[in-house]
């Protein structure tokens, strides 16, 4: 797992063959974005406070493109 923190806001982007659990985060960032690898696709999740949420339904290609869409939505956020 590679982990980015910026602005008090964790990345944490998971290898392949890595599973996501919300049990090896850091349980002092309360914003965080997951990025992880679902077969071909990758995902993305965002946390703030009340727990998981999936802000967009769409899948990427690249672990680069789902980490700039959640690079994204934190900048506009």
């Amino acid at each position: 797992m590679k982990t980015f923190i910026t602005c008090a806001t964790a990345f944490y982007m998971f290898a392949p063959g890595e599973a996501f659990s919300s049990d090896r985060l850091s349980p002092d960032i309360n914003r965080m974005y997951a990025v992880w690898p679902e077969g071909d696709v990758w995902r993305v999740k965002y946390r703030f406070h009340r727990g998981w949420e999936e802000i967009t339904p769409q899948r990427f290609d690249t672990e680069n493109a789902a980490f700039c869409f959640a690079y994204d939505h934190f900048l506009n956020s």
